[in-house]
């Protein structure tokens, strides 16, 4: 069954440039909704739309009570792309950066195949087909709301990835992507002349002193062998060089793999901006925009993984990991809810130009990616029912 996807390698490439140059994100994916939806029923795919926002599942039903969910984003980036392609961005400041598009291609090729041999199956496939994994809100957040994984017994799913070489795949044992909370900091002064700071509140100092203790929260707070990133995004004061503003405001993100740990630091960095504030005169508005769970793999479920993807590309090929990343993705909503496992398939070839990493306006990928990435949907149905 898995070597019937050779047969089909041009249709999965057509299907990843198509999503690639009309891109969408969020939930508004109108177009790559009905594509996938058109493609399911060609395919005599059974189709549920009543899970999540912009997003739908096929279904196939094979003989037996095993359930398997195997799951793909859809949406883009709002990113401006650089490439010099054929199947390049037709959608100004909008891009497929991430990968997506393959992730969607790929899952309709195993859709395809798995259709076709549905009595061979023993039992249940449901192909997830997810808006807004990029967010601000989680498409998957919504799917496990819905009920989407309450019927299975295990989830899949497979990310692209440009540090890998294309032939290689790689799983993390357990600890897999981090955490990520947003803070939002208003640092409130009292505006002034450049030239009479003492009779002002410089909102750019408190902001500067700020940026310099979250620095020394983590090197100093924080056990270096515990994964903990604090990151400052932006920082926004002033429009004047002779003026002093009255506000500055800074937004990050809180990476973790531990909830108390977590909790612990937020309390913290509110703790020291009110001490800044405090002692400068000013003031403070302090927000936490709650994030993504961390990502946990179930450490049986990686055992499948790994056999799974050593049918494909080898054993030599697969990297079990304990070294985890410090992104985030929203499949750790699934992962929550059932035993899971997501991999990294590698897509890099240097031979090819194609080293660019996620959210580059120059990123793409090999797409002889694409036909391993779907051979493994395949086998993972295979092994595990």
């Amino acid at each position: 069954m898995v070597n019937e996807v050779d047969n089909i390698r041009e249709e999965i490439i057509s299907i990843r440039r198509q999503i690639h140059m009309y891109p969408e994100v969020r939930f508004d994916l109108d177009r790559t909704y009905n594509l996938v939806k058109t493609k399911l029923k060609e395919y005599g795919v059974r189709i549920n739309e009543n899970y999540g926002k912009s997003s739908l599942v096929g279904i196939i039903e094979g003989n037996g009570d095993k359930a398997i969910a195997l799951r793909a984003d859809m949406d883009a980036l709002d990113l401006h792309e650089e490439n010099d392609i054929s199947y390049k961005s037709k959608i100004p400041g909008k891009m497929h950066g991430c990968g997506h598009d393959g992730h969607t291609a790929m899952l309709l090729g195993a859709a395809k195949i798995l259709a076709q041999n549905k009595e061979r199956i023993n039992g249940r496939v449901k192909l997830i087909f997810q808006a807004s994994e990029e967010g601000p809100y989680s498409g998957a957040k919504y799917m496990v709301e819905d009920g989407v994984v309450d019927d299975v017994d295990a989830i899949f799913g497979i990310h692209i990835s440009t540090e890998i070489p294309t032939g290689k795949v790689e799983i993390n044992n357990e600890r897999n992507m981090a955490s990520s909370n947003v803070f939002e900091i208003e640092l409130i002064g009292r505006g002034g002349h450049a030239g009479s700071p003492h009779k002002a509140v410089d909102a750019i100092s408190m902001a500067s002193r700020l940026v310099g203790e979250i620095q020394y929260l983590i090197s100093r707070g924080i056990d270096p062998l515990e994964p903990f990133v604090i990151s400052v995004g932006t920082l926004n004061s002033g429009h004047s060089s002779n003026v002093i503003p009255e506000k500055a405001t800074l937004t990050g993100t809180i990476r973790s793999f531990s909830k108390e740990l977590t909790d612990d630091v937020i309390k913290r960095l509110e703790n020291i901006t009110k001490q800044i504030t405090k002692t400068s005169g000013g003031n403070y508005k302090f927000n936490i925009i709650p994030g993504l769970p961390a990502l946990i793999n179930d450490k049986e479920k990686v055992k499948i993984s790994a056999r799974a993807c050593e049918k494909i590309v080898e054993s030599k090929n697969v990297l079990i990991t304990d070294l985890p990343s410090m992104g985030s993705e929203d499949f750790a909503y699934y992962a929550q809810k059932v035993p899971a496992s997501f991999i990294f398939l590698g897509a890099r070839n240097e031979e090819k130009n194609l080293m660019n990493f996620i959210h580059n306006p120059k990123f793409n990928f090999d797409e002889e990616a694409l036909v391993l990435g779907s051979k493994i949907f395949i086998q993972h149905v295979l092994d595990f029912l």
